[in-house]
């Protein structure tokens, strides 16, 4: 074959590749996008949520004016979220709703409407635990915070821990990092 014959012959191959790459992008490209651009509707039966104390967790110690992020996502949009806490008492489990004690510095003043999910159903809010600690509500202990719909169908529930540093013995969840402060 002449070198004529042989840079057509390379030429037709490089335009073939060209042509392929090419083709293959346009057919997957509007996959691509509506992969990109998703329009997944939540029913909240896989909601999540997430409690995030003083230490990055959701253990910390017993004590008063203590903030704690609650994020949730997986839930309707729009929807509003009421927050329950449920804490174990003399007289059996109590359940108190903390919706409207919620605020942009976590403390509420009772007339903060119930967080709202944005568009693709998440929220986040700050709770303050200091009304709780205070006054005894809330002691050292295991909490549970369910996040639920205004008829009170449970989306779902996190646990919150606190510790009671002063106590014999700590109970095992306060072994999480950075609840007991270090030995001096």
């Amino acid at each position: 074959m002449s070198r004529q014959g042989t840079l057509l012959t390379r030429r037709i191959w490089g335009v073939v590749i060209v042509a392929a790459i090419i083709g293959a992008l346009l057919i997957s490209l509007p996959t691509i996008i509506r992969g990109a651009v998703s329009s997944a509707e939540q029913t909240g039966e896989h909601a999540n949520l997430v409690i995030i104390g003083p230490n990055g967790h959701n253990v910390a110690a017993y004590e008063r004016r203590q903030n704690f992020v609650i994020l949730g996502s997986g839930f309707p949009a729009g929807q509003e979220i009421n927050l329950l806490l449920i804490t174990r008492g003399p007289a059996g489990s109590v359940t108190q709703d903390i919706s409207y004690l919620l605020g942009p510095s976590g403390n509420g003043d009772g007339l903060t409407p119930p967080p709202m999910t944005d568009d693709t159903g998440a929220f986040g809010v700050i709770w303050n635990s200091d009304r709780f600690v205070s006054r005894g509500v809330l002691s050292a202990d295991i909490a549970t915070v369910w996040a639920v719909d205004v008829d009170y169908n449970v989306f779902a529930t996190a646990p919150i821990a606190l510790c009671d540093l002063e106590a014999e013995t700590l109970d095992n969840w306060c072994s999480a990092p950075g609840v007991v402060p270090p030995a001096e």
